[in-house]
């Protein structure tokens, strides 16, 4: 199925072949559509992102996706073998439920989606903010908000796919009493733990990163872990997830913060064992004003690419448009400076930018602007030339 010309599209996820050349072949998901009417398209490029087809359609606009804020879709890959999706979509009967859709031939085809979720199909429960990992090409792990069995307090449940996406086993609760808006994260620990990251509400009120660690492949979770002590304390909900990673043997987790801070800022820590302790973690927006929605990936050299958008510092008294932001971190854990995107100075403010890396340095962003009120995906590439 094609997508109609003059398609409204938002919220993307990519990711990168490395093992394909000239460039690389780039894979694009994303919301399509206008007003209310919302589907879910997939957009390759194989030069490079020079040109993409026309956008396919997974799941058409007469589905009436919802995606806002933390809640667009998820993408993840396994090689050249296997690409995922997993989005939020109403049923017949009220629910809001998590659906995973697969490819086995990188997205020349998609399979129609899985219900993840399990809930009574008699009673109205909302799920959503899905994150997904895999463990192969044919096991994946997905986790999300959910809100069954109460109307006022959020948990997180997570379930699995030992056969590609086909069926998911039971769900699991990871845990309750969570942000309600902001998206878990879930990342494949070294010894294949099962790793989810999460804003937790802590008695005090803090709403700081916390992790839980699943040892036998999603049957059962151990913690929480505390990432870090932030103590942000915020009547509501920030709506910014962690963004997690694993690059080798050490699982990366950033996330916004404004505990300590004077202003907004992206912290940035790590775990040698599993999710189960941090180190003690860095500012890595530095002086980026409102810095906000972290991205992350693993370049094939194992450096992590850190995405984020923010306002530069002294422009416009502080209140310039937000724009896209690069930070490399080396296998040691140090940082670089964050290092602007290039954009032209009236561009409209970058929403929610998503890094991708690519072979011998190439390095993608993309990102939601409003034009006139109406959305649309820029991409941008870069390739690291030091180094």
């Amino acid at each position: 199925m094609k997508a109609r010309p003059g398609l409204q599209l938002k919220h993307p996820r990519m990711v990168v072949d490395l093992s394909a050349g000239s460039g690389g072949v780039v894979q694009m998901l994303a919301l399509g559509g206008h007003d209310e009417s919302w589907g879910l398209f997939l957009l390759t490029s194989d030069d490079g992102g020079d040109e993409f087809a026309e956008a396919v359609a997974v799941v058409p606009e007469t589905a009436g996706l919802h995606s806002h804020g933390e809640n667009g879709p998820g993408l993840a890959a396994w090689d050249q073998d296997a690409l995922y999706a997993i989005w939020e979509q109403p049923s017949r009967d009220g629910h809001m439920d998590v659906m995973v859709g697969g490819s086995a031939d990188f997205g020349s085809t998609v399979s129609r989606g899985v219900r993840v979720t399990d809930t009574d199909p008699a009673k109205e429960v909302y799920s959503g903010y899905a994150s997904l990992a895999l463990v192969s090409a044919t096991e994946l792990h997905a986790a999300w908000l959910d809100w069954r069995g109460s109307d006022q307090a959020a948990s997180i449940y997570a379930a699995r796919s030992l056969d590609g996406g086909g069926r998911f086993q039971p769900n699991v609760l990871v845990a309750s009493n969570v942000c309600p808006c902001c998206r878990p994260s879930v990342v494949v620990g070294p010894q294949r733990e099962i790793i989810v990251v999460w804003r937790n509400v802590y008695p005090d009120g803090s709403r700081d990163m916390a992790s839980s660690v699943s040892i036998d492949g999603g049957r059962t979770f151990q913690g929480p872990f505390r990432v870090a002590v932030d103590g942000w304390k915020i009547r509501g909900c920030p709506d910014s997830g962690a963004a997690t990673v694993r690059a080798g043997r050490r699982v990366y987790v950033a996330w916004l913060t404004e505990g300590g801070f004077d202003h907004a800022g992206i912290r940035l820590s790590w775990s040698d064992d599993g999710g189960r302790t941090f180190a003690p973690p860095l500012l890595a927006s530095a002086s980026v004003l409102d810095a906000n929605h972290p991205s992350m990936a693993v370049t094939a050299e194992g450096r992590v690419l850190l995405a984020l958008e923010g306002r530069v510092p002294g422009q416009d008294g502080g209140w310039g448009k937000r724009r896209p932001w690069l930070v490399e971190i080396d296998e040691k854990g140090h940082l670089e400076e964050p290092q602007p995107i290039p954009v032209p100075p009236d561009a409209p403010a970058v929403m929610r930018p998503v890094v991708a890396a690519g072979s011998v340095g190439r390095v993608f962003m993309a990102w939601t602007e409003l034009q006139d009120r109406r959305p649309r995906i820029m991409l941008a590439r870069g390739r690291r030339t030091g180094p």
